[in-house]
């Protein structure tokens, strides 16, 4: 293709293009037989935040660079700038053209940029929430970020209950600042919707009520419909035969009191009956494991919906598949040295032909808050930090299931070192005299949770963020011990026995 390079050619790429400002010397243009040219100059125009070195940098073309015209240097630059995604419209010009030099222009439009972010029809206390997840200002305006902006808004509002939340978006000009724009969410959380009822599929074996009661976030709202129900019972009946039709269409007769009374009556009406998505989705896990404690191991929730059943209320469809119901069979210790199978058996406390318990398992092989006497704890407790026990379900036959408890004792654990962190204000000597494990001691699991339970009972440390950091040393068997505390805001002074007084701070 052979033509004239005149201001009127151009070649487009979305809306950038490549042209003359004006007509040059006349230049024969033969695609098949690009011509070169050193770039003499290239500069930038139309820029209003940006920094001209910085665009022409981005567009990759520098001075005394060869590029072939038509080429694809030219292009490249284009693609780049425009992939920015902070140039409006943009165009490189041919400005000069003497000998085997070229002058290049870098044309360019700016998006403007976001100056402040404005609400309407929220409180304060939102506003402030919301500036912390919509971080737009200084941005560049584009529908990626106004659109993932809104969503993140009308998700805050979902969060809460308010799942018919709208929001609207106003941008206007700033003319206080250069290539600004303001923008105004205008939201409308409209009421909150709450859940009427909660229908529940699949589950033979744990009635409607008992599944309803483990999903602890997710609440129907209060009502009470025993008195409406008897009265639909007695229309078109007479005197004599009131009694019968209350009686023969009663739960009495036709199916168990409690669960009638759960459908017709719900009094809790101090609950929460709001649907919040994240709430909905730890209830059903909790759900879950209830089934998994019950012996159900395979249970789980094959599908749960939500339709509209007012403006603003909604039904819950939750359908189970609770699967079959499993007892424990064999049960056998591998890598036990220390202990005998029996010792681990009576620490364990759970015996052939038991319902199938997840959590009640994992308890007694880890970590048993109410009991105290784990298996763990019988090795953690005299030094051996690095026990490991794994259960393994090595066969499932019907509906028995045998486990192979694998071990790994480890070698016995001294403490070598405790130290504290964070008490800026709390003498060392205060936090020191609570700490029940110590250097030279065999490691004690007991001991560390006693000592962090009478940490928080001094009242100096937020009980949430008493961690024990523990720095194990393999090659010598022996553990450092860092207990890292964060002091509370609060002013306190700890009085000691003895008339001893140890001042934590003091403010005027």
């Amino acid at each position: 293709m052979v033509g004239r390079w005149r201001a009127e050619c151009q070649i487009r790429l979305g809306q950038s293009r490549f042209t003359t400002s004006r007509p040059v010397n006349i230049l024969e243009l033969n695609y098949a037989n690009p011509q070169k040219f050193r770039i003499a100059e290239i500069s930038a125009v139309g820029l209003a935040t940006l920094d001209e070195n910085a665009i022409i940098s981005l567009a990759g073309l520098r001075v005394d660079d060869q590029i072939s015209v038509p080429g694809d240097e030219i292009s490249d630059a284009l693609k780049k700038l425009w992939g920015q995604g902070i140039i409006g419209d943009v165009k490189i010009l041919v400005t000069k053209i003497e000998g085997d030099d070229i002058s290049l222009l870098i044309e360019l439009t700016e998006r403007p940029r976001f100056s402040r972010v404005e609400f309407s029809g929220i409180n304060k206390t939102q506003e402030s929430e919301l500036r912390d997840k919509v971080k737009i200002r200084g941005r560049v305006v584009r529908e990626d970020v106004m659109s993932t902006s809104q969503r993140n808004i009308r998700q805050y509002f979902v969060d809460k209950g308010f799942l018919n939340t709208e929001v609207k978006m106003i941008q206007e000009r700033d003319t206080t600042l250069p290539n600004s724009v303001k923008i105004r969410f205008d939201v409308d959380k409209m009421s909150k919707v709450r859940i009427n009822e909660i229908q529940i599929e699949g589950n033979e074996n744990i009635s409607d009520r008992r599944v309803k009661s483990k999903l602890k976030n997710t609440k129907e709202h209060a009502r009470v419909h025993i008195f409406r129900d008897l009265a639909s019972r007695l229309v078109n009946t007479t005197p004599s035969s009131a009694a019968e039709a209350i009686w023969y269409r009663t739960p009495a007769d036709r199916e168990d009191v409690i669960d009638y009374f759960s459908r017709t009556v719900k009094p809790n009406f101090f609950s929460a009956s709001k649907y919040v998505v994240k709430d909905f989705r730890e209830d059903k896990n909790t759900l879950v494991n209830f089934y998994n404690s019950r012996g159900f191991r395979d249970a789980e929730i094959l599908s749960d919906s939500i339709y509209q059943h007012s403006s603003n209320t909604i039904n819950m469809k939750i359908k189970l598949e609770e699967g079959k119901k499993y007892y424990y069979r064999d049960i056998n210790f591998v890598g036990n040295y220390i202990h005998e199978d029996e010792v681990l058996r009576a620490k364990l406390a759970i015996s052939k032909g038991d319902v199938y318990n997840k959590e009640k398992l994992d308890k007694r092989l880890n970590y048993d808050p109410q009991r105290g006497d784990d298996i763990s704890s019988l090795y953690q407790d005299d030094g051996y930090l690095f026990f490991n026990i794994d259960p393994v379900e090595v066969k499932v036959e019907g509906d028995s299931i045998d486990l192979e408890l694998r071990i790994v004792e480890g070698p016995q654990v001294t403490v070598n070192s405790v130290s504290i962190e964070g008490n800026e204000r709390t003498a060392d000597h205060v936090v020191m005299r609570e700490i029940r494990i110590l250097p030279g001691q065999k490691f004690n699991r007991s001991l560390l949770v006693r000592t962090i339970r009478e940490l928080s009972q001094l009242g100096y440390f937020d009980p949430e963020n008493i961690e024990p950091d523990l720095r194990p040393n393999p090659a010598d068997a022996t553990v450092d011990i860092i207990f890292k505390l964060e002091e509370r805001p609060n002013d306190q002074i700890e009085l000691s026995g003895a008339g001893e007084v140890s001042l934590v701070s003091w403010e005027q």
